[in-house]
């Protein structure tokens, strides 16, 4: 599965971060030298996002603003070191990094991010494999929901552990842990605060092409610390959620990757069982490098999400993705993306009635984006982006644009 480098939700991810996040993923490039397992790194960008705040119209920002220009340049600088080692069979990789991003006009949302992550793939004789790894983000949260001047940080925090045994040539038996942790800094947001946790197992059946097919079960235990308020009364929307699904991994050919994960999902609250989804899970994703310099990931989903808004029980989201990429030199790379999702809203009005329909989102993403390997250590990125939300009431309606330029350096 290619990585996705742009952001779901937001303006604000769709900018300086997706820089930032693009360059941590390139791989580093081999070298002899002192740095061939540990890589520092310098990064600077320079963005201008049209919207920053996602505001709807002249008078939302007459009155958030004081000003019609919802505009602003930023800029930020990025300091880090990845590590990349293969020790026997045991591949060890980490990043660490910290950025100080500054806005022209919006001097009140000026704040500082920093990141960590790392991951052992572990492996145990020729039957047993695994991996073990955790992240750490602290950085600006989106904008979407919330329109107001003020730094609205989130903290994000994840940790996953799972583990394969191939007990047989044509099949294998997996089981995984995970769990995340969501954290606001503006009061507003504190009822957005949550922690899941997730385990899962399943079987594969392994064909000689590689190809996959298997069954999967989960189970994820949501918990909200502080609680969203419905008219007069306080709710804690805690959940437990059990998933059962098909796995399909079908290399179709050699330029052709399909995957399928998808089924059955029942979502159950602690307190007010009227608020319980029943219905299908499912994503599929289809790869293809067409040649050896151009390649397509596409993808189509519908899915049961949890969204960052109040009063909301859960959003159903289905979607389209379409990504080309072109390999133009060996130094020059564009990346397209197209996005577009509904998502429709569940909402209570009243504590002991049925959720009644809520809102309903359409959300537009496009971007275009330019890699220039200048050399083995010096990467230079530019992209220009699109975004659009629109909703049935009309409450929270936008669009946006920008565009960044960023270079990184690698020692």
């Amino acid at each position: 599965m290619r990585l996705n480098f742009w952001c779901d939700n937001c303006f604000r991810e769709f900018g300086v971060v997706i820089a930032i996040s693009a360059f941590a993923s390139i791989p580093a490039s081999a070298s002899d030298g002192p740095f061939d397992v540990v890589h520092p790194y310098l990064g600077f960008t320079e963005a201008y996002d049209a919207n920053l705040l996602g505001i709807s119209n002249s008078t939302e920002a007459q009155q958030v603003l004081g000003s019609t220009n919802t505009g602003d340049r930023s800029h930020t600088e990025q300091v880090g070191v990845a590590f990349d080692d293969l020790i026997g069979l045991q591949h060890l990789t980490g990043d660490i990094n910290k950025s100080k991003t500054e806005f022209d006009r919006f001097g009140l949302l000026d704040y500082q991010s920093k990141s960590g992550q790392g991951n052992w793939n572990w492996f145990l004789g020729t039957h047993l494999s695994g991996n073990l790894g955790g992240s750490y983000t602290q950085s600006l949260a989106p904008y979407t929901f919330v329109h107001e001047l003020a730094p609205n940080l989130r903290v994000q925090k994840n940790a996953n552990a799972d583990v394969a045994w191939l007990f047989h040539p044509s099949w294998r038996l997996s089981a995984g842990v995970t769990g995340s942790q969501v954290q606001y800094d503006l009061a507003s947001e504190l009822a957005n605060d949550r922690q899941e946790y997730r385990v899962s197992g399943g079987i594969d059946y392994l064909q000689a092409n590689d190809s996959a097919t298997g069954i999967q079960v989960a189970r994820t235990r949501g918990y909200f610390p502080y609680p969203q308020a419905f008219g007069s009364e306080l709710i804690f929307n805690n959940y437990t959620q059990d998933e059962f699904d098909a796995k399909i991994d079908w290399r179709f050919s050699d330029k052709t990757r399909i995957q399928f994960l998808g089924g059955g999902v029942k979502r159950d609250y602690d307190f007010l069982g009227i608020q319980d989804y029943k219905g299908l899970n499912g994503r599929l994703i289809v790869d293809w490098a067409a040649t050896g310099k151009l390649s397509l990931n596409a993808a189509i989903w519908h899915e049961i999400a949890a969204i960052d808004n109040l009063t909301t029980v859960y959003s159903i989201n289905h979607g389209v993705s379409v990504a080309p990429s072109w390999q133009m030199t060996s130094k020059i790379r564009w990346d397209l993306l197209y996005k577009v999702e509904e998502r429709a809203f569940a909402e209570s009005l009243a504590v002991f009635d049925a959720p009644t329909p809520g809102v309903t989102y359409l959300v537009h993403n496009s971007s275009l984006m330019m890699t220039y390997a200048a050399t083995l250590h010096w990467q230079i990125q530019s992209s220009l982006y699109y975004l659009s939300q629109s909703s049935t009431n009309h409450s929270n309606d936008f669009g946006g644009k920008g565009a960044m330029c960023s270079m990184r350096y690698q020692f």
